[in-house]
């Protein structure tokens, strides 16, 4: 069982959910997107920090779940509207750099790029059916 949350804990948490939801309501009203600089700043904090072990506890379930919203949200304006399958190639390029294959990914000509694309959808496809 877990312990129960000091009073001080939940004013934090509560405190970076409405700086969180804030954040999330101006960058609507103001048709920008949102971004992890962009939520740092809103929370008085650097853009490492929102990663890092220094974040006060009762910060990081919003703050990941903000950072997952920012993900999302990029993910779909990447793979949407005009230049869908630029956005399709960036995020795999992202993909590629973070699991170190940057070399290889960047080598590739646009047909091997849109052979891989349409290998990923079909794998993602038949796990979806699997479901």
């Amino acid at each position: 069982m877990s312990e129960p949350k000091q009073p001080g804990t939940l004013r934090a948490a509560a405190w970076i959910k409405g700086r969180i939801t804030r954040y999330f309501n101006e960058c609507r009203a103001d048709d920008q997107p949102a971004t992890p600089a962009g939520l740092a700043l809103a929370l008085n904090m650097r853009t490492e920090d929102l990663t890092c072990d220094r974040l006060p506890e009762a910060y990081r379930p919003a703050v990941a779940q903000a950072l997952q919203r920012i993900e999302t949200e990029t993910l779909q304006r990447a793979l949407s509207g005009k230049g869908g399958a630029k956005g399709v190639e960036v995020v795999l390029q992202q993909t590629a750099r973070a699991l170190g294959e940057t070399d290889e990914m960047s080598a590739l000509t646009d047909e091997e790029l849109k052979m891989r694309m349409k290998n990923a959808i079909a794998a993602l496809q038949k796990m979806i059916r699997k479901d």
